[in-house]
């Protein structure tokens, strides 16, 4: 098990939390002692954040461990699958949804198709998938998590700017968990995918990597020590808008000669 150091910010003990939670998943049967060694969090801390996980039937006690001189130690496990995520992308007009167990099994999935022009119906037809998704889910909905392109603030969940949207200043996760009553976390697209990476795809246990993303677009994110990184204005990574063409042809952002809109012209051209 790799090592992962917390970091020092207000959010400390959510994120310690979820890197429990992420190392039981990942490792798990799994006793308290790996978590303290994998996370340099002290074992008081440990016992507390696994005592509360187990308080809201997030994970199980297990057989005991093998002894390496002292008491046997008891493993952690994940809870049986009766607690619910939903997870929707928003990087084009057709936003997609999806509801998963806590094992990152999916269990159902929903589309919107109607146009939204302004923040306002942005907000609103992602309540609306959210809604049918938690429909979907034959258990507790414990969080959303919302993938949007461009730039966004993720620790306060705001969408500064959506080109392909025109939108900007979305104060996405105030306004939904006004509106739903849940645990909102909002992430640009790629970075999201970055993370599905590191948590369920081909980058587990790999602490340093930049992911890039070709399809719609052209982006990227960089993760560093097992975490993801931001930068100061919340664009690390995002090399889809880096102009290589000063008078390039007019990108999505406003700019000319982005890398994405070159490369879209490119394809434009080849397709002719």
């Amino acid at each position: 098990m790799g090592k992962t150091t917390p970091r020092n910010s207000k959010w400390m003990r959510t994120y310690n939390r979820s890197l429990i939670l992420r190392l039981i998943r990942l490792h798990q049967p799994v006793s308290r002692v790996e978590l303290a060694k994998a996370t340099s969090l002290t074992k008081p801390t440990i016992s507390n954040i696994v005592n509360e996980l187990k308080e809201e039937g997030l994970i199980n006690e297990r057989e005991l461990g093998v002894s390496s001189g002292g008491r046997r130690p008891i493993m952690l496990e994940l809870a049986a699958s009766d607690r619910f995520v939903i997870g929707i992308d928003a990087t084009q007009r057709r936003l997609h949804g999806v509801v998963t167990n806590i094992h990152g099994e999916m269990l159902g999935e929903a589309w919107h198709d109607e146009r939204f022009d302004t923040n306002e119906e942005f907000i609103e037809a992602i309540v609306t998938l959210y809604i049918e998704l938690a429909g979907k889910a034959q258990g507790d909905v414990i969080g959303l998590g919302v993938s949007v392109h461009g730039m966004v603030e993720a620790g306060n969940g705001v969408v500064l700017f959506a080109p392909r949207f025109h939108l900007h200043d979305i104060p996405l996760k105030q306004e939904l968990e006004q509106r739903l009553n849940q645990n909102v976390f909002v992430e640009n697209d790629v970075r999201t995918l970055a993370l599905g990476e590191l948590y369920f795809g081909e980058a587990i246990g790999i602490d340093e990597f930049f992911y890039v993303y070709a399809g719609y677009g052209i982006g990227g994110a960089y993760v560093h020590g097992g975490e993801l990184i931001d930068g100061e204005h919340h664009i690390a990574g995002e090399i889809g808008h880096m102009r290589i063409m000063l008078d390039g042809p007019i990108c999505s952002c406003g700019n000319r000669g982005c890398l994405e809109a070159v490369a879209r012209e490119l394809v434009e051209e080849e397709v002719k």
